[in-house]
């Protein structure tokens, strides 16, 4: 058997932010470098969500790199010989699948999804994949080989074409390399940016070129509040849910639990914020906006219009606390100065 390092993911709403994480996580020094990111959120279309300071195709601890499916036909004999040689490479492969060929997929959210491919088990014939499987939750499976091959061939024109990876499977290795770091300076400038709802820019961050083709109009930090009264006005008049909602409230709600991680993290190694009880606050806001994506899951269920309101208070409630608890942070890190010689912060 061949196993590359894997992590239970750490952020599971998206699939390239949950194979990023179960990457990196399991590789230990890099852990600290990843508090740096997940803070800056961006928004576009008014319906969607993701993360501007983290994307798997361009983080720097992360070397990728495309081949195309023809070049694969004409030098493999099959795509399974062609995994199998990247895995003992000790390179991740990161692919589009065919839901319903492969069994473990319970919910057929669409036709095709981006899988992860971390190990083989040769005895067995079976490829050791993570994904959002049943109950839609990120976790891992054993495929046999020829599931996988049956799952990534004959795509049509339309499939070939997704954003990620245009015909092309990728993929993915963590080189050794210096111990990155938690930077305290780049937590403070990205919370800047996040109350300011300003693109982060002086650090390391996704850029624009994902949206390229789409040519969205994008919002950062506590600008992408307006995508959830969006999706709350929809619901009271015309008493629908958006197609999105479980990504974009999931993620805001994730987004909630790695601020409260952060903080905690800086409590408990530089002793800021101790005093001012910032963690449990925070903590109080994950679980506020848990009750949120309960509340939502509950409406999908009954169409009862009285709890878009519920949800209103509670999102409101979470918007002005957090307003609060980042301003003051912001107020006790002013005069923060980091030596940033001979630091790798990104």
């Amino acid at each position: 058997m061949v196993k590359l390092p894997f992590y239970e993911a750490v952020n599971s709403t998206y699939p390239h932010n949950a194979h990023s994480m179960a990457i990196l996580y399991a590789h230990e020094k890099y852990r600290e470098w990843i508090k740096n990111c997940f803070i800056q959120i961006e928004g576009w279309d008014m319906e969607n969500m993701d993360y501007e300071d983290f994307w798997i195709l361009e983080c720097p601890l992360i070397v990728y790199q495309r081949i195309s499916k023809k070049i694969i036909k004409s030098h493999w004999k099959t795509i399974v010989d062609f995994i199998i040689e990247m895995l003992n490479n000790e390179q991740y492969v990161y692919l589009l699948v065919k839901m319903d060929i492969i069994g473990q997929y319970e919910n057929f959210c669409g036709e095709v999804h981006d899988a992860l491919i971390y190990g083989y088990d040769e005895e067995n014939k079976a490829f050791l994949m993570a994904d959002f499987f049943k109950n839609g939750k990120y976790s891992t499976c054993e495929v046999p080989y020829k599931l996988i091959e049956e799952a990534t061939k004959n795509f049509s024109e339309e499939q070939e074409k997704h954003w990620i990876f245009t015909a092309d499977i990728i993929l993915l290795e963590v080189p050794e390399r210096e111990q990155p770091h938690f930077s305290l300076l780049r937590f403070r400038e990205s919370i800047e940016c996040y109350l300011k709802s300003k693109p982060t820019r002086e650090w390391y961050h996704r850029s624009q070129r994902c949206y390229v083709r789409y040519q969205y109009r994008l919002i950062y930090g506590m600008d992408t509040y307006k995508i959830l009264y969006n999706y709350i006005e929809k619901i009271k008049q015309e008493r629908t849910l958006l197609p999105h909602w479980r990504q974009v409230f999931h993620l805001w709600y994730e987004h909630k639990c790695n601020m409260y991680n952060r903080i905690k993290y800086i409590e408990n190694r530089y002793g800021f914020f101790v005093t001012e009880d910032y963690s449990n606050r925070y903590y109080r806001i994950t679980k506020k906006a848990e009750m949120v994506l309960l509340l939502l899951i509950k409406y999908n269920i009954t169409q009862n219009e009285k709890i878009a309101d519920t949800v209103k208070k509670y999102v409101d409630e979470i918007c002005m606390e957090e307003q609060k608890i980042l301003d003051n942070i912001i107020k006790i890190l002013a005069n923060l100065e980091e030596d940033r010689r001979g630091r790798i912060d990104w």
